[in-house]
C-alpha cells in the first residue's frame, strides 16, 4: 500500500473502502460493491451523498454510483485496516481495527440497500428494534449518519466516524486552553483566589472528559461484542 493510500481505478477490489479528499479538511467515503474489469470507472460504489451533487444535507441519499461519479475528478485512495500507524494518520484514512472479509463487506452493503428499498428503513446499529424510517435513512447527520459511518459499518459491523471524534477532541482541547487562560488571568488580577485555581481546572477537566465520553457514545456504537 502506498504511503499516501493513492490508487487508480484499475487497482480496486470488491469490498474496498475507498475515499477522496472532497476538501482540504473533509473526506468522502464509499464501499466498492461491483468491479468492472473492462471499464473500472464504471465499477459501483455505495455512498452516502447528495443525489444532485449539491452540498445540501437534506438532499443526501444512501445510493449506488459509478466509481467515476464517486471520484468527482479527485484522487482515489484506499482506507487501510489493521494499521499499526493509524494513530499517526489523518482520522478516517486508517484504522487499527481489522476488517471483515470482502464478501461480508459487500453483503453488508447490499443489506443496507435492501432494507431501505424493501423494508421500513435502515436498522439502527445500536437499536435493532428501532429501524430508521425511509426518510431518516436518507437523512444525513454529521455526527450520527455520514458516509464514513456507513462505510466503516460495512467493513467492521461497527458504526463510527473517526473524523468526527477527532474533531470533537480537538475542539475540546482548544476550549480547555481558552478557559485555562481566562482562569490564569483572573488569578493574576486577584479576581479569584489562587487556592481555587486548581479546583476550577480540575472541575473543567472532569467536565471535558465526561462530555467527550458522552459524544463518543453517541457517535461510536458497536452492535457486536469484540
Amino acid at each position: 500500500m502506498p504511503v499516501f493510500h493513492t490508487i487508480v481505478s484499475k487497482d480496486i477490489w470488491l469490498g474496498d473502502h475507498v475515499y477522496i479528499w472532497s476538501s482540504i479538511f473533509h473526506q468522502h467515503h464509499g464501499i466498492v460493491i461491483f468491479v468492472d474489469r473492462n471499464d473500472p470507472d464504471e465499477s459501483q460504489v455505495l455512498e452516502f451523498s447528495t443525489y444532485d451533487g449539491s452540498c445540501k444535507p437534506n438532499r443526501a441519499r444512501i445510493q449506488v454510483v459509478s466509481l467515476k461519479r464517486f471520484q468527482k475528478g479527485c484522487t482515489l485512495k484506499r482506507v487501510v485496516y489493521g494499521s499499526r500507524y493509524a494513530r499517526f494518520k489523518r482520522a478516517g484514512t486508517a484504522y487499527e481495527s481489522q476488517c471483515l472479509a470482502p464478501e461480508i463487506v459487500v453483503d453488508n452493503a447490499h443489506l443496507v440497500l435492501e432494507q431501505i428499498k424493501y423494508g421500513d428503513g435502515f436498522i439502527e446499529p445500536d437499536n435493532l428494534t428501532k429501524p430508521w424510517t425511509a426518510e431518516e435513512a436518507h437523512g444525513y447527520n454529521l455526527f450520527l449518519r455520514n458516509c464514513e459511518c456507513l462505510a466503516y459499518w460495512c467493513k467492521t459491523d461497527r458504526w463510527i466516524s473517526a473524523q468526527v471524534i477527532k474533531l470533537v477532541e480537538n475542539v475540546s482541547k482548544y476550549l480547555l486552553a481558552i478557559i485555562k487562560a481566562i482562569i490564569d488571568s483572573l488569578v493574576r488580577e486577584k479576581l479569584i483566589p489562587s487556592i481555587g485555581q486548581e479546583a476550577l481546572r480540575f472541575s473543567i477537566l472532569i467536565a471535558k472528559e465526561s462530555a467527550n465520553q458522552q459524544i463518543k457514545i453517541g457517535i461510536c456504537v458497536d452492535d457486536k461484542p469484540p
